[in-house]
């Protein structure tokens, strides 16, 4: 506050200035006190929340393995209860990866697709999100749909947080074109290995083979 400026005021005036300046003040701690009293209350909520969530996976878990005789149905029943039930928690999702495993296991591949998709929408951080999308993709090229699979894997490559699955993606790209039929994409991808992860020996000596068998079957 300007100095001269208070000293040109009379008492009353400065004082009705200071008390306004109060409540002001006091009108915003007011008011950063109910938001903090919210935001703690949310996250006391949301952790009661994820709290029985994994109490009811953990259940379930149970359930399954204790039931020697329980079929899929069964199993798909009891963690399908558990995402329906606790939506919006990282204990639905794994119910979710879970369920699509259970189908993959089974070969119902279609099943176990829908189920991944799922668990991507359901993902409630990053690196979870990643996974679901890299198991769909990967669900994808083993039921040999690999025109499905490719922008599933472009998906993988999109999340930031997906840059250590780089090379397996991209590989898995380059096979799933190769096997579309799309050889120039696939030949660019294997390139791309080759260039970007030469310090990778696993990917750029498979990279280099495929690509040479690829050239090799064009010529013929």
């Amino acid at each position: 506050m300007n100095s001269r400026y208070i000293e040109s005021m009379n008492w009353a005036d400065l004082h009705e200035l200071i008390i306004s300046n109060i409540r002001s003040i006091s009108v915003a701690v007011g008011g950063l006190v109910i938001v903090l009293a919210l935001a703690a209350g949310a996250v006391e909520l949301k952790n009661r929340k994820e709290a029985s969530a994994v109490t009811a996976l953990y259940e379930a878990r149970q359930e399954i393995e204790a039931n020697k005789n329980i079929d899929l149905a069964g199993k798909v029943a009891a963690l399908t209860k558990v995402a329906d039930s606790h939506s919006g928690t990282r204990a639905a999702y794994e119910a979710l990866l879970e369920i699509g495993d259970l189908h993959m296991d089974n070969k119902d591949y279609d099943a176990g697709i829908s189920a991944y998709g799922q668990a991507v929408d359901a993902a409630t951080e990053p690196f979870a999100r990643v996974l679901a999308r890299y198991n769909k993709a990967t669900a994808q090229e083993i039921a040999q749909k690999c025109v499905e699979a490719i922008p599933s894997y472009a998906a993988v490559l999109a999340e930031p947080s997906a840059e250590f699955l780089k090379p397996e993606v991209l590989m898995a790209q380059a096979r799933c074109n190769e096997q579309a039929g799309n050889n120039t994409a696939a030949i660019d991808l294997y390139q791309k290995l080759q260039d970007e992860f030469s310090d990778k020996a696993y990917y750029a000596n498979s990279a280099s083979v495929y690509l040479q068998k690829l050239k090799k079957r064009q010529k013929n």
